[in-house]
């Protein structure tokens, strides 16, 4: 669970719960912030847990927004709503020091699901064993780096889970044998730390992304219980509005329409 961040304001008096995946932590909880200056008489509240976490604290009403960065499944609870809020991409990682810098998207399979277990077979001669990195099972962005990348293939047993993307950042970045699938912000706001690989030839860049030319693009998604209303609505309202997507969405993740 990941810590609570409280944005209040001098009036704080009407809470919106919000909860949910790791992607988000980087975009909501500067959107939060801007907000909270804006509408000093409500207090927004941001925690973690995973899209799974988000989900099914949107249907218990514990969460006034669930944030998810998975679609929505047939097994989720049903009546909820699934608003898209921005996209984003994903990417596989390596640690700097790794000479790979492209992978066929057969190759990132066969590592993924442990077919493939060490770096000699895919051009590092002395890279040896292969370490990979995954996120817990109830994490939206295991469900999407699954069909993005191992035809929806479980990741091998041996894979360490991350709570979120921000700790698997930190393991890349400290092994040399490590590989993961992370989502593209983490990588584009701290690209000195681990190395992104190129996906049957396309490089996992914001430009690629936001042109359709890298396809491993996802949206994501503010999930309520009900048609929002109140408070909660208009921060929806106001998030998904042109100059918020354009100026704070813009900085961290892609945008829902062009800019």
């Amino acid at each position: 669970m990941g810590a609570l961040l409280f944005v209040p304001g001098a009036q704080a008096s009407t809470p919106v719960r919000t909860g949910g995946g790791s992607v988000f932590q980087l975009i909501v909880t500067a959107l939060d912030i801007e907000y909270g200056k804006l509408h000093r008489d409500v207090t927004i509240t941001v925690i973690g847990g995973g899209s799974g976490a988000g989900i099914a604290g949107a249907a218990a009403g514990t969460l006034d927004i669930g944030l998810s960065s998975r679609d929505q499944l047939p097994s989720d609870p049903p009546g909820l709503n699934f608003i898209p809020m921005a996209r984003e991409g994903y990417a596989i990682v390596v640690n700097p020091h790794n000479p790979i810098t492209s992978l066929t998207h057969e190759q990132i399979k066969g590592i993924l699901t442990g077919q493939t277990t060490t770096w000699s077979s895919v051009g590092w001669a002395a890279g040896g064993p292969i370490q990979v990195y995954s996120r817990i099972p109830a994490s939206g962005s295991y469900v999407n780096c699954k069909r993005f990348f191992t035809d929806n293939l479980e990741f091998t047993p041996n894979a360490p889970q991350t709570a979120s993307h921000g700790i698997t950042r930190v393991f890349v970045a400290r092994d040399r044998h490590a590989i993961a699938c992370i989502a593209l912000s983490y990588l584009t706001t701290a690209p000195e730390t681990i190395k992104g690989l190129a996906v049957d030839g396309l490089a996992p860049t914001r430009r690629n992304a936001a042109s359709g030319r890298y396809p491993y693009v996802n949206r994501l998604w503010f999930v309520t219980k009900s048609e929002p209303i109140g408070p909660v609505a208009e921060y929806i309202t106001w998030v998904r509005s042109r100059h918020v997507q354009c100026t704070l969405i813009k900085r961290y993740v892609l945008p829902l329409g062009r800019c």
